[in-house]
C-alpha cells in the first residue's frame, strides 16, 4: 500500500531521526500511527486491514477467494479476490474517475499557476496573493 506523499515525507523524516537515535523505533511507530490516524484516518483503517488480513492468510489457502501467496495486492482492495470480475471492473472504473478528476484539478492548477507567473513578469520570489490580483483583477480577493 502507497501512502500519500506528505504522509510519505513524515515516514521518512522520522526514520532519519530513528537512523541517528533520536527516537527509538517504537516512539517512531507511535508518532506514525498517531499521524496516520490524525490526517488520513482511511489510509490508517487500510493499513489495519492489510494487517488484519495477513494474519489470515495462511488459514484461507484453501478457500474460496483466498490471496496467491505473493500476489501484488496493491492495485486491488482485499474484498475484490472474492467478488465476481464484474466487481472489479466495477471498481476499476471508479479509480480512473477519481484520478480523471485529480489531473483535471491538476491541469486546472497548472493553467492559474502559468497564469500567475505570467503576470509576476516570471518571478517566482512574488508573493502569491499580490500575482493572484495581478492575474486575475476581477476575481473576488481571497
Amino acid at each position: 500500500m502507497s501512502l500519500p506523499r506528505q504522509a510519505e515525507q513524515f515516514r521518512n523524516g522520522l526514520r532519519a531521526m530513528v537512523s541517528n537515535g533520536e527516537v527509538t523505533a517504537a516512539d517512531a511507530g507511535l508518532k506514525m500511527s498517531s499521524y496516520l490516524h490524525d490526517k488520513y484516518p482511511p489510509v490508517c483503517e487500510d493499513l489495519v486491514i492489510a494487517w488484519c488480513t495477513r494474519l489470515f492468510r495462511n488459514l484461507s489457502g484453501r478457500g474460496h477467494g483466498a490471496l496467491p501467496e505473493g500476489v501484488q495486492t496493491e492495485l486491488w482492495p482485499v474484498e475484490v479476490w472474492s467478488e465476481p470480475i464484474s466487481k472489479a471492473a466495477a471498481y476499476a472504473r471508479s479509480m480512473r474517475e477519481m484520478t480523471a478528476r485529480f489531473a483535471s484539478r491538476d491541469d486546472e492548477r497548472d493553467a492559474e499557476l502559468a497564469a500567475l507567473r505570467t503576470a509576476a513578469n516570471g518571478d517566482e520570489s512574488r508573493i502569491f496573493s499580490e500575482a493572484w490580483q495581478l492575474a486575475f483583477p476581477e476575481a473576488e480577493a481571497i
